[in-house]
């Protein structure tokens, strides 16, 4: 099956109880960022669809060193499926390119299903003028000192994005990394920094409050929350297209018919209407796939992102 999928094959009268001959085991998922963010709210959403289709499902928030707290968690649990890890694929994926010493290997774990895809965006603060990705580029061409761009940290996908972005647009626009979008977002909403890469999730509230104006997203077509925001590729920039998935992952030595039962489980979650409806409003589009899909398409972010990250010539432990 396309790995874009919404699961609408699997029935949507299949019963929540008893998807598994486990349904009611405790499941723990870690996440590690903190309690609130995109990654938090889509593994606490995914937990309330397991916990209808009859799993105890604890959350449990690893927050700190970009997610390498959960990952050696989930190294050190047993592989026995019962303790997760909710993690974006950029995470798994850009290790091995931004460390001379990567602090793991993808071969680490055992790729369980991605749960959704998440888009990406650039905004600028509600005070600039700018309403298109052409009229900041005037703006900043006329205002050298003050064009930046803010970023959730060095290495990230979106400080990648805004290097490709100064590239193809040719304005030297500068990179102000922050730590955690947490921490860039007053700056943006006070306009310390005039714009900002995040993920669409992220500056969407601010958006609609006035507070930022988004122009642009990553995605294929215009999302449904952001109709009247053109994509990247609308925008001259297909270049900054990438989809980011937020997925499932186990230790590396859980039993393969384990981490397919858990992938079918989580198929069965991801269809669920609650879980659709609820990523919906935060623009992210539900997905699942087969462990070995989801491991196809984890070897190409890696690929790809070896590629950029080799092009730009950044090494995060420099």
């Amino acid at each position: 099956m396309h790995r874009r999928l919404f699961l609408g094959a699997l029935g949507a009268a299949l019963p929540l109880a008893g998807w598994s001959q486990s349904a009611g085991t405790p499941l723990k998922l870690l996440v590690g960022f903190p309690p609130g963010g995109a990654v938090d709210v889509v593994a606490r959403q995914l937990a309330e669809a397991l916990r209808a289709g009859g799993y105890t499902v604890v959350v449990d928030n690893r927050a700190g060193a970009a997610g390498k707290l959960a990952i050696d968690a989930l190294k050190a649990a047993p592989p026995d499926g019962e303790t997760l890890m909710v993690m974006p694929n950029s995470i798994m994926t850009m290790e091995r390119g931004l460390y001379r010493k990567p602090r793991f290997e993808l071969a680490e774990f055992a790729p369980v299903s991605p749960v959704v895809e998440n888009s990406q965006a650039f905004a600028v603060t509600a005070s600039l003028p700018p309403r298109s990705l052409q009229e900041f580029l005037a703006w900043a061409r006329e205002n050298p000192a003050m064009a930046n761009f803010a970023s959730p940290g060095q290495g990230t996908p979106f400080h990648f994005m805004g290097i490709e972005f100064a590239r193809a647009s040719g304005v030297p626009i500068q990179h102000v990394p922050y730590k955690g979008g947490g921490q860039a977002m007053p700056d943006l909403l006070s306009g310390q920094v005039p714009s900002m890469f995040s993920s669409t999730p992220n500056l969407l509230p601010f958006h609609q409050r006035g507070q930022v104006r988004i122009l642009a997203v990553s995605t294929p077509q215009r999302l449904k929350s952001l109709p009247d925001v053109p994509t990247f590729a609308e925008a001259g920039f297909p270049m900054l297209g990438d989809v980011e998935q937020f997925g499932v992952f186990a230790p590396a030595r859980t039993p393969p018919e384990v981490v397919a039962r858990l992938s079918r489980d989580i198929a069965k979650a991801v269809q669920t209407p609650a879980l659709r409806d609820g990523l919906a409003k935060l623009a992210l589009d539900a997905v699942a796939s087969s462990p070995s899909e989801y491991a196809r398409r984890l070897q190409e972010d890696a690929q790809r992102w070896q590629e950029r990250i080799d092009k730009a010539g950044f090494k995060a432990d420099a």
